[in-house]
């Protein structure tokens, strides 16, 4: 699964973290991001993390053919110590550290569509066959950031209905004076 960039700034949004992997030794820590895959390199740009607050967001461009990538670090400060690389195209997944298991080649990622250009995702963050795949381990929605001009487009609708109501309102004599007749 991959996305092709339209050219327009995405914000991301953690709603919700619901893993044991909140950065408390001896758990570890989910670190959420975007990926460029070209020529054999997988090109990272983290976003969001685990111990963030519900509601942090991040906004970022992504460039021509890209998706997103969870990484679950387990045991950081142990002799132990696993991250697991879950891409949004699994065949890139991987994993790395002493004694880590071979990737389960299973996605680790559940999209929903939304409003608005608007979609949900809900990420898994532990390898089958200890995996619940329940995807709420982080809950994340991206939707595009309005340009600039459209704020302005915007703006100058706003505006522009209020002139008319103002003098729609002149004209018929509501302008808040008190007219004699």
């Amino acid at each position: 699964m991959s996305f092709t960039s339209s050219g327009t700034a995405q914000e991301v949004s953690l709603l919700g973290v619901f893993t044991t992997q909140t950065g408390v030794t001896p758990l570890g820590t989910d670190y959420f991001g975007w990926y460029t895959y070209n020529n054999g390199m997988v090109s990272m740009n983290p976003l969001l993390n685990s111990t963030e607050a519900m509601g942090s967001t991040a906004t970022f461009l992504p460039t021509g053919n890209y998706g997103f990538y969870l990484e679950n670090v387990q045991s950081p400060g142990t002799t132990y110590t696993a991250n697991y690389f879950w891409f949004t195209n699994s065949g890139l997944d991987y994993t790395s550290g002493p004694g880590a298991p071979a990737t389960d080649g299973l996605q680790h990622f559940s999209i929903f569509g939304g409003t608005n250009g608007a979609f949900y995702m809900g990420l898994e963050d532990t390898p089958s066959p200890s995996g619940d795949f329940d995807y709420n381990d982080m809950v994340l929605e991206l939707q595009p950031v309005p340009e600039p001009a459209s704020f302005a487009m915007m703006a100058v609708g706003a505006g522009l209905l209020g002139l008319i109501v103002f003098r729609s309102h002149s004209q018929n004599g509501e302008d808040g004076n008190n007219h004699a007749d």
